[in-house]
């Protein structure tokens, strides 16, 4: 896209979940290397701006509220009329695009695969990109900033902050387990990408037989905090994080770690994206499309990462991503066996201990120096 002057405003939208907004950050970074007196701003639902904490890539993170109410909407959409210069989303989704429309002259979105679902986006976005099957999400930022002119950056940022919780930074530099631990994350949102509890429970007992300490994060929902008592309720030594870490914090504790274990969850990437040896259980997920991204250290060219859909383990960089290739439906992209949330993956129900165990030894021992 030709610009006749560089644009002085810039609009970053991404209305789904954690994940989305982390790797959407990629696009701030190109947009303030393009253009670095650019202001950049970035739409995100609310509770999840501490993804962009201290990104210095956003000049301000925009909030909705997640079931935001019609009015709730009307009034972002009054509020963001034609403020911006230009407006970007990957997404297809139909508010983003609504979104897209009010906010800028210059806009720039995904379209859907189906053209039935997208004759009216290519309103919203005058220039677009289409969704292509099992096309990572980084890669289809890459194209949306293409389509500005924007050379693509491939840079996930970590939340980051000055200022730590006093009580946590007190309990964990108290702890041994800040020299010599793992970090574990066994609760994900949605039942169907969860592993299953005997797989945890031994490959707690096998880390701590190797003389690592064990941290558990999770989010502060009640749910979590019970799934987490009931799962470890009969381990002792555990250093339980769950519900006491804002996201940069999460950032500063994996990025101590010598491992971390995680379902396919925002913790996951962020562990990745920390630079942390990280091993990501996948099901149903396609990792085609969420496989996780490293952050780029200083000095390195950005390579986008090519997962395949199903091998029992894929070495990326710092991240391993194992798949029980036994299941041959693996990987659907569906929401488990019986297509909901609260759904059994039988995918991951058989995933074997042993195969995380073994994926955990071999990174530890190339990993005994950190």
């Amino acid at each position: 896209m030709y610009f006749a002057q560089p644009p002085r405003r810039v609009l970053i939208i991404s209305l789904r979940f954690l994940g989305d907004a982390l790797i959407s950050s990629m696009m701030a970074d190109g947009i303030k290397r393009q253009w670095p007196q650019c202001q950049v701003d970035f739409l995100v639902y609310e509770g999840m701006q501490g993804v962009l904490a201290g990104n210095g890539c956003v000049d301000t993170v925009l909030t909705l509220p997640p079931r935001a109410k019609p009015m709730e909407r009307m009034r972002l959409l009054v509020g963001l009329w034609r403020s911006y210069d230009l407006a970007l989303t990957a997404q297809s989704g139909d508010f983003p695009h609504q979104v897209l429309w009010a906010a800028a002259r210059q806009r720039i979105g995904a379209l859907p695969e189906n053209p039935q679902h997208a004759w009216w986006k290519k309103r919203s976005a005058p220039r677009s990109v289409a969704e292509l099957p099992h096309e990572h999400i980084a890669s289809r930022c890459a194209r949306v900033m293409r389509q500005a002119g924007v050379q693509a950056a491939l840079q996930v940022r970590v939340p980051q902050t000055s200022t730590v919780h006093a009580n946590g930074s007190q309990n964990l530099q108290a702890t041994p387990v800040l020299q010599n631990y793992a970090v574990l994350n066994p609760c994900a949102r949605w039942a169907y990408k969860r592993w299953h509890s005997a797989g945890w429970l031994a490959l707690v007992q096998h880390l701590q037989a190797k003389g690592l300490s064990v941290a558990i994060t999770g989010g502060s929902t009640e749910f979590e905090k019970q799934y987490l008592d009931t799962l470890f309720e009969a381990v002792p030594g555990l250093v339980r994080l769950d519900g006491q870490l804002s996201f940069a914090q999460s950032a500063q504790v994996l990025a101590g770690a010598r491992l971390y274990v995680g379902p396919d969850t925002f913790t996951t990437h962020l562990a990745a994206a920390c630079g942390t040896a990280t091993v990501a259980l996948f099901g149903p997920t396609d990792p085609r499309i969420w496989g996780p991204l490293r952050q780029v250290p200083e000095g390195q060219q950005a390579v986008e990462q090519h997962y395949l859909a199903a091998q029992a383990l894929q070495k990326k960089d710092n991240t391993w991503l194992l798949q029980n290739t036994h299941a041959t439906c693996v990987p659907c992209q569906q929401e488990g066996c019986d297509r909901h949330a609260n759904s059994a993956s039988r995918c991951l129900d058989e995933m074997p201990a042993e195969q995380v165990i073994r994926a955990v030894d071999e990174i530890l021992g190339l990993n005994r120096l950190k």
